[in-house]
């Protein structure tokens, strides 16, 4: 039933288990779905089926960001319909005692909110921090945290740099004439 599926190569004499979260350098891919003796079956965030508790950084509100099967884009549904959430605000998960995953992991940043606040629902799309068609060294995390990190585990937020003034405006650039004789 997964559509987006990928087998790692550690299993249960690894200590890896069901549900456990699997994870890379930039944030959730998945959890583990089907355990072997060497290798294991890891459900993508991306999959259709896949949705995981979401938490906007800093507000700390609260929604379902699930897979639509597309590795480019998710789609949040905030819980609360007057959640602020804007484009540019990053997601980590929102893990429960006894859930399928883990407070804290970075899942990505919302790129567009559908829908006015009060509306019976919002979405939000979001692209995630890992590209899942690029995979290599992946994570599994055999014991979730014993507090939740919250935002603490999310990579500084990109800086700005000043945009140049575009060209033909402002002072004029010095410009340099050969002399002659030098080359």
């Amino acid at each position: 039933g997964f559509a987006w599926t990928i087998t790692i190569d550690a299993g249960s004499t690894d200590g890896v288990k069901l549900d456990q979260n699997v994870v890379n350098g930039q944030g959730l891919v998945g959890r583990v779905i089907r355990v072997g003796p060497a290798t294991s079956v890891v459900a993508l965030l991306v999959d259709a089926t896949a949705t995981v508790g979401a938490r906007i950084e800093n507000s700390g509100e609260v929604g379902f960001l699930n897979g639509t099967g597309d590795p480019r884009v998710l789609e949040l549904q905030l819980l609360d319909p007057f959640a602020p959430a804007q484009v540019g605000d990053r997601l980590v998960s929102f893990g429960v005692r006894g859930g399928a995953y883990v407070p804290g992991i970075p899942l990505g940043t919302i790129t567009e909110v559908a829908g006015t606040p009060g509306q019976l629902t919002r979405v939000a799309k979001v692209v995630p921090f890992v590209d899942v068609t690029t995979l290599d060294l992946v994570g599994v995390i055999t014991q979730a945290p014993r507090t939740d990190p919250r935002d603490a585990v999310l990579p500084p937020k990109p800086t700005t740099s000043p945009t140049p003034a575009p060209s033909g405006s402002g002072t004029p650039l010095p410009s340099a004439t050969p002399s002659p004789g030098s080359s």
